[in-house]
């Protein structure tokens, strides 16, 4: 008894054996995933100190020569550049333009990653054409954006379009950027990639082009707004899934493989088209923010666009959204100021002195503040700030914001009603003292008969601080009279929130007990 049970102990059942054999085969799975992830990020790595190094040796090369090297074997002494096994070294470069600049892409077992002279390593391969008001190297106080892929297809800011803050603004009449056809932009049809980051401020039944290679009806290839459905993006396979609103940034990706175009939208696979034979080889100039002649414009604002000969992966497309969206963060909203006391009622108190917001002062000599004044725009509140200006001195009240973020965007809202004497009803933002110049500044000043919500945005802060005035401003000859402001408000951003209530009519804080401490969705 004793023996056989020492026998069946000492052996293992077939059940047994099976259990080991699928725990075996489970463990090797593992272990063979966990070296495929090991070593792709090995492979990476390496990319990267090769792009690394090259880039070290570019930058040295023009130290030295004043230009960048025309090609790569051009440097280490004519021995060229020295990349790890089965790496493989891309370059483009454009001495022409100031800055020079140039860009590198690294291929090893599928990954790809490129470097410019900014020396920033990103995912994906070069582009073919990289414009980016954003950026000192392309942008630089001209009508014209350097491509800073490398491969000069510079684009030049026409027809009024104007360049603010690290973006380009389009106002949707007939201005945009023109980027002329060239070799390196004609030479593909088979793979491509487009990218651009807007920012819409009209949203309408207009089809409206982000991006386009030449011109309605003949064009290339092309992102748009769909003018029959108003919000949604169409291209050359179709319609998008999602819907645009105005006033938020978007980075709109197309790409085509050869037999399927992929659309995504900040980084995220929206829709996926058949689109099988090539794209129609073109010769046309690209339009950015409308047609290649100006064209089915764009109202809104962009920063980025950048064309590859290549079909982004998916993942190229995500990481290359991950690694500059952080950028447009200033863009969204949240509150900054919501009461500016704790009943700020404006109202006169029991001897006629003015009750002025804590830490707001009276601006002007003779522009007389009022509280108390009957609300003309029916709702929510009994009582506006009126301001009523007598003379030519500036009347209204001014304060300083502090602790901003430098390069964001802050914007100042509210409800103005003006008399229909008045030539100047005014929201100030401005980095200088408390006139109405300086380091940037920026102002929306209405005129008679002003009924409305109106809003002014100051892009790309200077300094940490800014003056807001509201009342009514001298910018030469003008005519008086009385404006009431209400619901004013004061928000991180460029966009314009609705009110506590979800509508744009209630009120952030006016002259009666309707005071909100808090509005717009959270961040």
């Amino acid at each position: 008894m004793n023996t056989e049970s020492s026998d069946y102990e000492s052996g293992f059942t077939i059940v047994e054996l099976l259990v080991v054999i699928v725990i075996i085969g489970i463990l090797a799975t593992i272990s063979i995933v966990s070296y495929a992830g090991i070593s792709q990020r090995a492979i990476a790595a390496s990319l990267i100190s090769n792009l690394s190094d090259t880039a070290k040796q570019l930058n040295l090369y023009q130290i030295t020569n004043g230009t960048y090297p025309n090609s790569l074997s051009q440097l280490n002494n004519g021995s060229g550049a020295q990349p790890s096994p089965n790496t493989n070294l891309s370059y483009s470069v454009t001495n022409s333009t100031n800055p020079q600049v140039f860009c590198i892409t690294a291929t090893n077992s599928g990954q790809r990653y490129n470097v410019t002279q900014d020396a920033i390593p990103a995912i994906g391969p070069c582009p073919l054409m990289n414009l980016d008001a954003g950026s000192s190297s392309s942008y630089h106080g001209n009508t014209s954006l350097n491509d800073i892929s490398g491969n000069g297809n510079s684009g030049t800011i026409a027809n009024g379009a104007t360049y603010n803050s690290g973006t380009i603004s389009i106002d949707g009449n007939g201005n945009y950027v023109s980027v002329h056809s060239s070799s390196t932009l004609n030479g593909f049809s088979n793979t491509m990639s487009a990218s651009v980051w807007v920012y819409p401020t009209i949203i309408d039944g207009a089809y409206r082009r982000f991006i386009s290679r030449g011109s309605y009806p003949s064009q290339n290839w092309y992102i748009e707004f769909d003018g029959s459905q108003p919000g949604k993006i169409v291209s050359n396979g179709g319609a998008s899934n999602a819907t645009l609103s105005v006033n938020n940034w978007y980075n709109i990706v197309t790409v085509y493989d050869g037999s399927t175009e992929s659309l995504y939208i900040n980084g995220t696979l929206d829709k996926t088209f058949s689109y099988a034979g090539g794209l129609p080889q073109s010769t046309d100039d690209i339009g950015i923010g409308a047609d290649a002649d100006g064209s089915s414009s764009f109202a809104g604002l962009i920063s980025q666009a950048s064309i590859y000969d290549k079909a982004l992966t998916s993942s190229e497309v995500q990481q290359n959204y991950n690694l500059i969206h952080a950028r447009y963060s200033n863009f969204s909203y949240a509150p900054i100021l919501t009461n500016l006391s704790t009943n700020p009622s404006f109202e006169d108190d029991s001897v006629g002195n003015h009750i002025y917001p804590t830490n707001w002062n009276q601006y002007g000599s003779t522009g007389n503040v009022y509280g108390g004044v009957a609300n003309d725009f029916s709702v929510y509140g009994s009582k506006s700030f009126k301001v009523s200006e007598t003379a030519s001195m500036d009347g209204g009240i001014w304060t300083q914001i502090t602790g901003l973020t430098l390069g964001g965007n802050i914007t100042l809202s509210a409800y103005i009603k003006s008399s229909s004497t008045v030539s100047n009803a005014s929201l100030v933002l401005t980095t200088s003292q408390h006139g109405l110049s300086g380091n940037k500044t920026a102002s929306n000043n209405q005129g008679a008969n002003a009924n409305g919500r109106y809003s002014v945005t100051l892009y790309g802060l200077d300094q940490t601080a800014v003056n807001i005035f509201i009342g009514q401003g001298s910018f030469g000859t003008m005519s008086y009279g009385n404006v009431w402001f209400d619901g004013i408000m004061l928000t991180a951003g460029s966009s314009i929130p609705n009110y506590a209530d979800g509508s744009s009519s209630g009120w952030a804080w006016n002259g009666a007990s309707n005071n909100s401490t808090s509005f717009g969705p959270a961040l």
